[in-house]
């Protein structure tokens, strides 16, 4: 174990990698197995892997997604926009319909439900699109008060969704009755810089810039700003300005980890209750970081930088 820094007042350590494969990470099933992309042969696939070891535990080809897929909580339900046609992927069956129709052109960003039955499209002209992917009829339009939808998020019990914009509106829906909270002020850097907490009630959001915040969707008063880790400046931007900002984060499936990963390869592991670091893990990818659900891998990497490596928490 290498000690590097210490940084407020814990021992930062450059995490091992356990595995690592030229693959893409999506994201976590409802089973803490990490969805991942891989191409080979000239073929797409959508893979569910074993987290701690990187197993290929089941895959199918896809039309070449990209990396904005969305899927459901088993992985039996996909859907990604290429091309200007949305593809809608269903028990190993693609659909494809054309953008243009039915509302969809100018789509940005989906998002799924957890049992996949729900289809959320948000737009460029500033609007979210609801869809039943059962029956492949659109449900309802969620009009927001700015432009370009480029964020969406569902709560783990598919209640809630998060809907951000371009133009700087950002909204919680409940999607039992589509009742809505405007959140004042709330920029998302990325799709994966913002995520709900396992039962729904805190709303984690990274900008890129200012610290990350913890936002209590129950009492606004609770919300909180977690403190950042100051660090030799790895990625340096304009005139020689340090980037440290944080622009991934996700929770343990357990709701008591918050990972927060930092443009500079830091990544810092949160106590959600304290709001207090716990612990670090150096030489992330600043593009695609996250923690397992079980709380004892990072894994990084993987789009923009292959190969996705799987990192001890230390």
């Amino acid at each position: 174990m290498r000690i590097c820094l210490l940084i407020l007042g814990l021992l930062c350590q450059a995490g091992a990698a356990r595995w690592s494969l030229p693959v893409s990470l999506l994201g976590f099933d409802a089973q803490g197995h990490a969805v991942t992309t891989s191409t080979s042969d000239g073929v797409t696939r959508l893979e569910v892997r074993d987290t701690g070891t990187g197993q290929l535990l089941r895959a199918a080809p896809v039309d070449d997604p990209g990396p904005g897929v969305a899927f459901s909580a088993d992985v039996t339900v996909a859907a990604w926009v290429r091309a200007d046609t949305l593809h809608v992927w269903r028990a190993g069956q693609d659909v494809a319909v054309p953008a243009a129709q039915n509302g969809l052109a100018g789509t940005q960003v989906l998002a799924l439900s957890p049992d996949g039955t729900q289809l959320y499209a948000g737009n460029f002209s500033g609007y979210v699109q609801v869809w039943n992917t059962q029956t492949a009829t659109r449900e309802r339009t969620l009009p927001q008060r700015t432009w370009g939808v480029n964020r969406l998020r569902v709560s783990p019990d598919g209640q809630r969704l998060f809907v951000g914009t371009q133009g700087g509106d950002s909204r919680v829906y409940d999607t039992r009755e589509w009742s809505f909270t405007a959140l004042p002020d709330v920029f998302a850097k990325t799709v994966h810089s913002v995520a709900f907490s396992p039962d729904g009630t805190q709303l984690a959001v990274a900008d890129g810039v200012d610290p990350a915040r913890l936002l209590n969707l129950r009492d606004p008063a609770q919300s909180r700003t977690l403190p950042r880790p100051t660090a030799p400046c790895d990625v340096t931007v304009w005139r020689g300005r340090c980037a440290t900002g944080p622009v991934t984060l996700n929770f343990s499936a357990d709701g008591q980890t918050l990972l927060i990963a930092h443009m500079n390869g830091l990544a810092v592991l949160y106590d959600v209750q304290t709001g207090r670091p716990r612990t670090q893990v150096s030489g992330t990818e600043p593009g695609q970081t996250l923690l397992s659900p079980d709380g004892r891998t990072v894994l990084s990497g993987g789009i923009w930088h292959p190969p996705l490596r799987a990192l001890n928490v230390p």
